[in-house]
């Protein structure tokens, strides 16, 4: 009978040594993908909004600004919720890119690009032809509005008008607000100032089709507006009032008016103006 061979154990066998579990990184790799997994089974499984039209999914030009959701008026008009009108914010057309890549999803405007949600039609119809004319030079909308055919300026004046949107602008940190709030409610008879609210009527809120909603609009754009108006070159308004207006403001003035009008609640079309 041959003798049964035992098995030499390995030079490196530790008879006590432990054994070793899967290192703790791995367990957080894989829950990490298992999170992300699920995230994207209920981002897939979403509804589109219904305002957003079925091909919501397109990529806009440049990519649009990520914003708080769109809220419209209720009821809602037909206008405001036109696929064609809800096409052009989002997706924009032919030489034309998206509304939504400047001004915001729910038209709510950045630092220096203005707010559009509340806005009257008439102001924003009246600007995109003044664009497309030339009576108001700005490169970029010049050719945006110029794209459009005068039914899809007037489309998107209504659909902007009936977006109610969180206010998100914020006033200028140096704007001496109570100064602001002296020249936008009273103006300064020393200076032949009138008020800002005596033509942009009540809480800043607008009179259309020639004097717009100041109340919420970036400060720095109100702010860049004037200075345009004082150096001559914007000249949309009636007689070319804002152009006086603005040669009155000191700079510090201008900055104090924007930085109140900025900090006012933007108006909300489904709130009475009265």
């Amino acid at each position: 009978m041959t003798p049964r061979r035992r098995h030499r154990p390995s030079d490196h066998f530790e008879p006590y040594e432990e054994e070793r579990g899967i290192p703790a990184p791995f367990y957080l790799a894989g829950f990490g993908l298992l999170l992300w997994g699920v995230s994207v089974f209920i981002m897939d499984k979403a509804p589109v909004p219904q305002w957003l039209g079925p091909d919501a999914g397109a990529p806009a030009r440049p990519p649009a600004t990520v914003a708080p959701p769109l809220a419209l008026r209720q009821p809602m008009p037909d206008l405001a919720r036109d696929p064609a009108a809800m096409a052009i914010i989002m997706r924009g057309t032919g030489a034309a890119w998206a509304c939504a890549s400047c001004h915001g999803m729910a038209g709510e405007g950045t630092a220096v690009v203005p707010r559009l949600a509340g806005l009257s039609a008439g102001y924003i119809t009246k600007q995109l032809a003044d664009f497309a004319s030339g009576a108001r030079p700005q490169d970029s909308m010049s050719l945006v509005a110029r794209a459009l055919t005068d039914d899809e300026r007037t489309r998107l004046g209504l659909a902007y008008a009936a977006m109610a949107t969180p206010p998100v602008a914020h006033p200028l940190p140096e704007g001496d607000v109570k100064r602001g709030e002296q020249l936008a409610t009273a103006g300064d008879d020393g200076r032949g100032l009138v008020a800002c609210f005596t033509c942009h009527g009540d809480r800043g809120l607008g009179v259309e089709p020639d004097f717009p909603a100041l109340a919420g609009q970036p400060a720095a754009y109100l702010d860049q507006q004037l200075i345009l108006w004082s150096a001559g070159l914007r000249h949309n308004s009636p007689e070319t009032m804002m152009n006086d207006i603005a040669r009155s403001l000191s700079p510090g003035d201008r900055r104090a008016v924007a930085a109140y009008l900025a900090g006012l609640p933007p108006p909300d079309p489904r709130i009475p103006a009265n």
